[in-house]
């Protein structure tokens, strides 16, 4: 498991991770929450891995076949 995460905002966070920014989808408004592990010791890092999760979730809309997201994306 990635040390960053992006779940759906009805999710349950994963036990050790922590809550960050929320991310949205900039197609749909999908709102995802950014989690982290607790022991990632830069939270800047983290909150960076925000622009990142948008970016893939908004990417998903380029296929007009593909139109629901994943419950979560793993960060780097």
């Amino acid at each position: 498991m990635s040390h960053y995460m992006a779940i759906r905002a009805d999710q349950k966070i994963p036990v050790g991770f922590e809550k960050i920014p929320d991310a949205a989808c900039r197609t749909c408004g999908e709102t995802y929450l950014i989690v982290h592990d607790r022991i990632v010791p830069d939270l800047n890092d983290a909150a960076d891995c925000k622009d990142g999760a948008e970016d893939a979730i908004t990417g998903e809309h380029i296929d007009e076949k593909f139109r629901q997201h994943f419950d979560s994306y793993e960060l780097d």
